[in-house]
C-alpha cells in the first residue's frame, strides 16, 4: 500500500522517477509488460486539472437534467407519444431526436421553450432515489430514456413535483437553476417519423440571444424603425416579388424585339446564315434567340450569336443537322475553335453549343472568325 502526497514544484525542482517495478507480483504490477516499460520512461507527473476542465466538468454534470427537461417539456406538449430516438450534448450545445409524426410548429416550440425555462426558473431540486423496485418506479411514472434493460431495483430521478421523472444513472445538476436559461435553435427533420431538436443552455444560450437581438436592432434600423417589423419585412419582400416579376416581363419584351431584329438579318435565302453580337439580359436569352430561329428555319440555318455579359463573353452556335457535311463542322467544333479568342471553353450537342470567357474584348475576334468558317458559297449577311 502506498501514499502518493501533492506537492508545489519550484521553478528549480527536479522530478524523480517512481520506484521500480522489478520484484512486484503481477497482482501489484497489473500488465508485467507494460509495468516493465514504464519504469524505463522518463516520469510525468499527473495533469493538473484546469479552471476551463473544471467548468466544462460541471456543464457535464447538467447534461442529463437538459435531456429531462426538455423531455418532459416534449411529451407535455406533444402529446404522450413522444420517445427519445437519441442525443448529442456537450458543452456548446444540446441535440435530441425524439418520435413525432409532424413537424413541430413555430408556436409549439414557443411554448416547450417557455416550460423548460419555467422549469429552470423553479429551481427545482434533484430528488434522488436509489434501490427502488423497477415495478414501483414504473408504477410512479419513471421512464428511461434510453430503452435500457434494468435490475430489479433501480435509481430514480425526480425534478419538481412528478414533472420529470426518470430512470437514470447519468450525473445531474444539484438544481434545475444551474441551466441558466434555454434556447432552441434549429427543429428538422431526421427520418421518418424523427424530429430533431438543438438547442442552447447557459452562457451559449444568453450568447445566442444577444446576438438574435442585436440582428434585430439592425434589422429595425434598415427598415426604419417600424412598429411591427415583421409586417414591414413582409411588405418589403412582396414589393421586391412584384419588381421582379415586372423586370423579367420587361426582359421578355426585349429579347423579343431583339429576336425580331435577327429574323430580319438573317439571309433572304437558304442557307440562312448569321453571325452577330446581340444585348441580351442574360446567359438563357441567348438559348433562347438561337432555339427561335431554329424555330422558324428548321433547315440550312448557320448561327452564331455573341453577348457581353457582366465582364465576361458568351457564345451560342446553332448549326442544323442538314449543313454539318457542307460546312464541314459542327456547332461543337465551331464552340471549340472560338472558345480560346474569349478565353474559355465550353460544348453541347452537335446542332447546338455554348462557350462562356473571362476575355469581353475578344469576342469582335470571335465573332469575326466564326465568318471565316463559312464556306464561300454560302451567303454572308449585310
Amino acid at each position: 500500500r502506498s501514499t502518493v502526497v501533492s506537492t508545489p514544484l519550484s521553478a528549480t525542482s527536479r522530478l524523480e522517477p517512481p520506484p521500480t517495478t522489478k520484484g512486484l507480483s503481477s497482482a501489484n504490477k497489473g500488465c508485467s509488460s507494460s509495468a516493465e516499460r514504464t519504469s524505463t520512461r522518463r516520469w510525468k507527473p499527473p495533469p493538473t486539472l484546469s479552471v476551463v476542465r473544471s467548468v466544462k466538468l460541471l456543464l457535464r454534470d447538467e447534461d442529463n437534467l437538459r435531456i429531462h427537461l426538455l423531455h418532459a417539456a416534449l411529451r407535455e406538449v406533444l402529446g404522450q407519444h413522444v420517445t427519445q430516438k437519441g442525443s448529442l450534448v456537450n458543452d456548446q450545445l444540446l441535440r435530441f431526436d425524439f418520435a413525432h409524426p409532424a413537424k413541430v410548429t413555430a408556436e409549439q416550440l414557443a411554448d416547450i421553450t417557455t416550460k423548460v425555462n419555467a422549469s429552470i426558473r423553479a429551481n427545482w431540486p434533484l430528488q434522488e432515489e436509489r434501490a427502488v423496485p423497477l415495478a414501483v418506479a414504473k408504477e410512479r411514472g419513471a421512464m428511461a430514456l434510453f430503452g435500457e434493460k434494468y435490475g430489479e431495483t433501480v435509481r430514480m430521478i425526480r425534478f419538481g413535483d412528478n414533472y420529470s421523472v426518470e430512470l437514470c444513472g447519468g450525473i445531474h445538476a444539484a438544481a434545475t437553476g444551474q441551466l441558466g436559461t434555454f434556447v432552441i435553435t434549429q427543429e428538422t427533420a431526421v427520418a421518418a417519423g424523427v424530429r430533431r431538436i438543438e438547442a442552447l443552455t447557459g452562457q451559449e444560450a444568453a450568447d445566442f440571444v444577444a446576438r438574435q437581438s442585436q440582428q434585430l436592432q439592425q434589422l429595425q434600423a434598415l427598415l426604419q424603425h417600424p412598429k411591427d417589423p415583421t409586417k414591414a419585412l413582409e411588405q418589403v419582400l412582396s414589393a421586391q416579388a412584384s419588381l421582379k416579376k415586372e423586370v423579367a416581363q420587361y426582359e421578355q419584351q426585349h429579347i423579343a424585339t431583339v429576336g425580331k431584329q435577327l429574323q430580319k438579318a438573317l439571309t433572304k435565302a437558304a442557307p440562312y446564315t448569321l453571325v452577330q453580337e446581340v444585348t441580351v439580359p442574360h446567359v438563357e436569352a441567348l438559348k433562347q434567340l438561337a432555339f427561335d430561329l431554329k424555330k422558324a428555319h428548321p433547315e440550312q440555318l448557320f448561327v452564331v450569336l455573341g453577348a457581353n455579359l457582366q465582364g465576361g463573353a458568351h457564345l451560342a452556335v446553332m448549326i442544323t443537322e442538314d449543313l454539318h457535311d457542307t460546312l464541314g463542322h459542327t456547332a461543337q467544333t465551331v464552340v471549340k475553335a472560338l472558345a480560346p479568342h474569349i478565353k474559355g471553353g465550353g460544348g453541347g450537342q452537335p446542332f447546338f453549343a455554348t462557350a462562356g470567357g473571362k476575355h469581353a474584348v475578344g469576342l469582335a475576334v470571335a465573332l469575326e472568325e466564326a465568318h471565316k468558317l463559312v464556306p464561300l458559297h454560302l451567303s454572308r449577311p449585310q
